[in-house]
């Protein structure tokens, strides 16, 4: 639509899947009903399970059409019932030691802290469903008493494994049992629960953990039939709730919990809690059973929880940073940016455009006019987050491409390491093994595809993918990703060539090699995502692990998927992070990587110099007497990068124009950093 955005030539328009809500389709819907004031066009919006009515009344009441499809029988059964028939050895009672993401899985709320008001809410909410109870002698009095306790809602890893067991060894009935858990953590909780207890030997169960981060190759195996005699036990996040169906499921055993991300504008953090699901939700996991045959379902929630259940999962756009939806904004002709989102379904809130736009501006996207500036119009060409797209250019500037679209390829979808619960350690090796002491998630992406290419050259690429944890599939996406950013760049005059792997390129790629300039091209990028390593460590789990604090953080803790997570001493005591979240009472800081304080000072949007010799880069102090040069270059390379984006194009590696004499002193002086930090 950027360069078209009236659609000219198209009569028609298919939107589908439209109740997942998420940020795309919700900004997509806006404009298209602007579309339709302006021309005739027809848009058309599809999806199983979504509330006909509302969609129709956002485009002016227009026609719906339902069509009735069919599905066998499923016996429903909730949290009562199921306490009725597991171990009493097993109960939630005896559960309630637990309160973290230990075996008994994850608490609940938005607030694991809160738990008085959670205890009041819940006596309410079943007050008069337990006297009931209490009269009618509906369930066991062991049942009824379990029910009183408000953690009887939490997850218990243990309950759904006595579950599974009751489903398999007592009901004695054959078919499929599809798992919902809220995430990793549990999903490998009872992986391994139902690995080691001697019940469940490969001969006779195929248990499957199917996650975004498990290879494809593993999750593929949820849609084989397995062979006769064989019971499959798939255990899954919510995304086997509408993003694929498996039609041999028999059972669903949903925790009634998923995990959503919230953006907090006051904050400015995303968190990440465990909540309830919605009821269009539970509908949707209970409707994986009974495609094929009659099914069962089973809700660890209560049926007075069931009934109030919120009807549907809050947008996306109002629980997410924005900052990629206001740059299309501005692509498009919409007029001014805060009245087009108040047209959206459900609007962002307020709070919400502000911290966006200041994010933008203080990246430099947008002027303080809240236009898109040079670099602004480069980075809404390229599609993925603002951060990454700065990152390419930047890695166009610095001649280092090929390892820049690794990284941002994998910061766009995901990492390709496999995560498999019996091979958690070997994994963690294998990464440190592979990052060579450089201390960064992003350089170790780079390296993991580099070497992953050749191997592909020499045709051993199963076997460099197994001995390295890594999914050949993934591998194989991101380089999809790359040549359709390389793509873009060929647009946009940066790459001459349009041929396939163009990126490749030696004149873009002469310091690819050069792990400072890597270092340098991440940190101007992610800026000013920045972490500041304390001195002391700090023990988390039994184990001691690095503690530090950012600009509004006063204590942080490194993923657990990090290579960082667990080392005692960094050569430099700067970490610049892709995304900071908070979960429970802790904030986590993803994709990380050493930076030099010099590459800090070189490329923060601003320094505060007015406590010469002192310079300040977010508390940052860096005492100008060590290299007196350093705020002079500084402000070449900025000059020099502003014009660089102002005029697309690839300057000949043996020029004299400034950039590449400013490219050359960089590399110069953060590649002797580099060594000093070895």
């Amino acid at each position: 639509m950027h360069n078209d955005p009236e659609l000219q030539g198209i009569s028609h328009l298919l939107m589908d899947e439209i109740h997942e809500r998420d940020v795309t389709s919700d900004f997509f819907m806006a404009v298209m009903k602007e579309l339709t004031t302006r021309r005739n066009i027809k848009v058309v919006l599809m999806s199983a399970t979504m509330n006909s009515h509302m969609f129709s009344a956002y485009f002016n009441n227009c026609p719906m059409l339902e069509i009735p499809g069919s599905m066998f029988p499923v016996k429903v059964h909730f949290l009562e019932d199921i306490l009725s028939v597991i171990k009493p050895n097993s109960s939630v009672v005896q559960s309630q030691r637990s309160t973290g993401m230990g075996r008994r899985g994850a608490t609940l709320g938005r607030s694991n802290n809160n738990f008085h008001a959670k205890k009041t809410d819940y006596a309410i909410m079943m007050k008069q469903y337990l006297e009931r109870l209490n009269r009618t002698k509906e369930y066991p009095n062991n049942v009824v008493q379990q029910l009183t306790d408000f953690k009887v809602e939490f997850l218990n890893v243990e309950n759904v494994f006595n579950l599974i067991n009751h489903i398999c060894f007592e009901k004695r009935q054959p078919g499929a049992i599809l798992v919902f858990l809220p995430g990793w953590d549990s999903i490998s909780n009872l992986y391994n629960m139902l690995d080691e207890c001697g019940r469940f030997p490969e001969d006779e169960f195929l248990i499957i953990a199917l996650h975004s981060s498990t290879s494809i190759q593993h999750q593929q195996l949820a849609f084989q039939t397995p062979k006769p005699g064989v019971r499959k036990i798939v255990i899954a996040t919510n995304i086997a709730e509408t993003s694929i169906t498996i039609d041999d499921i028999v059972f669903v055993i949903d925790c009634g919990l998923c995990k959503v991300n919230r953006f907090d504008a006051t904050k400015k953090i995303t968190t990440l809690d465990t909540e309830f699901i919605s009821k269009a939700s539970l509908l949707q996991r209970r409707g994986r059973a009974g495609r094929l045959q009659e099914g069962e379902c089973y809700h660890f929630i209560t049926k007075v929880r069931d009934q109030r259940l919120q009807l549907e999962p809050d947008p996306e756009i109002r629980r997410s940073r924005i900052e990629d939806i206001i740059i299309k904004c501005k692509l498009l002709p919409l007029g001014k940016t805060q009245d087009f989102l108040q047209k959206l379904l459900n609007p962002p809130p307020v709070a919400n455009i502000r911290v966006a736009i200041e994010t933008l501006i203080e990246a430099q996207v947008l002027d303080i006019d809240e236009n898109l500036t040079p670099l602004g119009n480069l980075i809404a060409f390229l599609p993925v987050d603002h951060f990454l797209a700065k990152m390419i250019i930047l890695g166009v500037f610095f001649r280092c491409l090929d390892p820049i679209l690794s990284i941002a390829a994998s910061l766009s979808l995901k990492d390709p390491f496999v995560l498999q619960p019996k091979l958690k350690k070997e994994l963690e090796l294998k990464k440190l093994e592979l990052d060579q002491k450089r201390y960064s998630d992003h350089l170790l992406i780079g390296t993991v595809m580099r070497l992953w290419e050749e191997a592909v050259g020499d045709n051993r690429s199963e076997e460099f993918c197994k001995e390295n944890f890594v999914s050949e599939a993934t591998l194989e996406f991101l380089g999809a990703i790359k040549q359709q950013l390389a793509d873009c760049l060929h647009e946009m005059k940066f790459i001459p060539s349009g041929n396939f792997l163009n990126y490749t390129d030696q004149n873009l790629n002469v310091n690819s090699y050069n792990v400072a300039v890597l270092r340098a091209v991440v940190c101007a990028a992610l800026y000013p995502n920045v972490a500041n390593v304390k001195s002391e460590l700090i023990m988390m789990n039994n184990q001691q692990v690095p503690a530090l604090e950012t600009y509004e953080d006063k204590q942080v803790y490194l993923g657990f998927k990090s290579v960082n997570a667990k080392t005692h001493h960094f050569p430099s005591k700067y970490l610049v992070y892709f995304t900071k979240q908070s979960c429970g009472n802790k904030v986590w800081l993803h994709d990380s990587t050493m930076v030099s304080l010099q590459s800090l000072v070189l490329f923060a949007n601003r320094v505060d110099v007015s406590f010469s010799p002192l310079v300040v880069i977010k508390n940052i102090p860096y005492d100008m007497s060590r290299n007196k040069d350093i705020l002079t270059l500084r402000n070449r390379f900025h000059a020099a990068f502003k014009d660089f984006t102002a005029n697309p194009r690839l300057i000949p590696v043996d020029s004299d124009e400034e950039t590449n004499v400013v490219v050359s002193q960089i590399v110069k002086l953060l590649s002797s950093e580099e060594e000093k930090m070895q």
